[in-house]
């Protein structure tokens, strides 16, 4: 186990939502593998969050170390999701 999950903080992860046809695809390019379509931006936005929260609950899960990349802060607030001005990169905040 991580430093981080073992003190239970809040790790900021960057998603980046393109339009793709008539459809929208989110990929968050720090973690290997998480990239989810949706028919609108913001069910690609719910998407990726799922698949997201799925990806670290696996990893603790399992007792894998969180990629390093994540930025750490510690928190008391439960699971949000803030928009970033950049049009394309969003972030997620997950509480572990």
């Amino acid at each position: 186990m991580t430093e981080v999950q073992k003190e239970g903080k809040e790790l900021i992860i960057r998603v980046c939502i393109e339009r793709d046809g008539g459809m929208y695809h989110a990929y968050a390019p720090d973690l290997k593998g998480i990239h989810v379509g949706g028919e609108t931006e913001e069910e690609a936005f719910r998407n990726v969050q799922d698949a997201v929260y799925a990806y670290l609950e696996s990893l603790m899960k399992h007792g894998e170390p969180f990629p390093t990349i994540l930025r750490k802060l510690p928190t008391k607030n439960k699971r949000s999701s803030f928009i970033h001005r950049n049009i394309c990169e969003k972030f997620i905040s997950a509480l572990i």
